[in-house]
């Protein structure tokens, strides 16, 4: 089961261009695709290897001192649990393993955020990885031995560099593959006179309101987490362009939570919002992710909205989400957002850029 998540950069826009006609469509052919997956399927790989291991060990074809036979490696490992050496050798390899794991996430993590973020930390950082990268672990292996010698230091630190340069790799790659024009399409691509329009509003968000879930489906758990969600009634005023602090572009900032224009009535506001709605959705404008087990996803709350797509037919659907806490907003004259109602002095206070 996947679920897929669209993220839509806000933005300001030009007017809609006119709807294509309709595909006819053809006869459906067949997709270029494996077909479908059946079950245990990965675990025939592993099951043929065993069994070609075990002939060949039978056979005789195998050296016992350099592959020994399967039955071999089990009888051997129950006579190391037994005397009690297994369980302390394994727990002494994963206490080496976690500590290296740790060191190359920390290492890839700082250095692609460093690198990512920032033209000098790409100058300065990115080169020398790519050249780390082309280097093969088993050939700084004789260099980390004369360095650090034969001890858990070396061996920590082999572990280390093997994982640092995928982690660094690829959220790096993640990062610098941003289209920084998305920042501003709304911005850029809303008529003129609209454009100055929304630079003068400012919307009313809150956490209380219809979040349009029929009746039917809202069980006794949903209604106690919608019920913790609202005991306290938050409402904040934030500009409805806002200006990102690190890149100073303008961008739409409005979606579920934005219910009212300030000085309108909430029919007129609603009327408003949906017209600026209808630019940050638009094709051009929205990026859509596949997930997969394991995946990490990080994107910046200051210029995305986040939509999950009801597409996995009631199947389960858990996320582990993180935010990290943001600046309070600011508008084109400068003026930041202020609260209107709810006291939010009890969250984490915004540690400074």
């Amino acid at each position: 089961m996947t679920a897929m998540t669209t993220t839509a950069p806000t933005p300001l826009v030009s007017p809609p261009a006119e709807a294509p006609a309709a595909a006819v469509r053809g006869p459906r052919r067949r997709a270029l695709a494996p077909g479908r997956r059946l079950p245990a399927t990965r675990l025939i790989g592993p099951a043929l290897v065993l069994v070609l291991w075990a002939a060949a060990s039978a056979a005789g074809q195998l050296d016992p001192a350099a592959i020994p036979a399967p039955w071999t490696v089990l009888r051997t490992a129950g006579q190391l649990w037994s005397g009690g050496t297994l369980s302390t050798d394994v727990l002494t390899s994963l206490e080496r393993a976690g500590y290296g794991f740790a060191l190359g996430l920390t290492a890839g993590v700082v250095l692609a955020l460093a690198s990512g973020l920032s033209r000098t930390g790409e100058a300065l950082i990115d080169g020398t990885v790519q050249l780390n990268r082309a280097i093969p672990t088993l050939g700084l292996i004789p260099l980390f031995i004369l360095w650090l010698g034969i001890g858990e230091t070396f061996k920590i630190a082999i572990i280390a560099i093997v994982v640092y340069v995928p982690i660094y790799l690829n959220l790096h790659a993640a990062l610098s593959g941003i289209d920084h024009r998305y920042v501003e399409l709304a911005d850029r691509s809303l008529p003129q006179p609209l454009r100055q329009f929304a630079d003068t509003l400012w919307a009313e968000h809150t956490n209380d309101y219809d979040y349009a879930v029929p009746e039917e489906d809202v069980d006794a758990k949903k209604a106690e987490q919608r019920a913790q969600f609202t005991s306290i009634t938050f409402r904040t005023a934030h500009p409805v362009v806002r200006v990102h602090p690190l890149t100073g572009e303008r961008g739409l900032f409005i979606g579920g939570f934005a219910q009212r224009i300030v000085g309108l009535s909430v029919a007129e506001s609603r009327t408003v919002l949906d017209l600026l709605q209808t630019y940050v959705v638009r094709p051009e404008n929205i990026l859509r992710h596949r997930w997969s087990p394991n995946q990490l996803v990080l994107f910046d709350n200051r210029i995305t909205q986040h939509y999950a797509i009801d597409n996995y037919d009631g199947l389960p659907r858990r996320l582990n989400r993180v935010t990290v806490a943001g600046d309070v907003p600011v508008g084109i004259d400068g003026k930041e957002s202020y609260s209107i109602a709810g006291d939010a002095s009890h969250y984490t206070s915004v540690a400074p850029v």
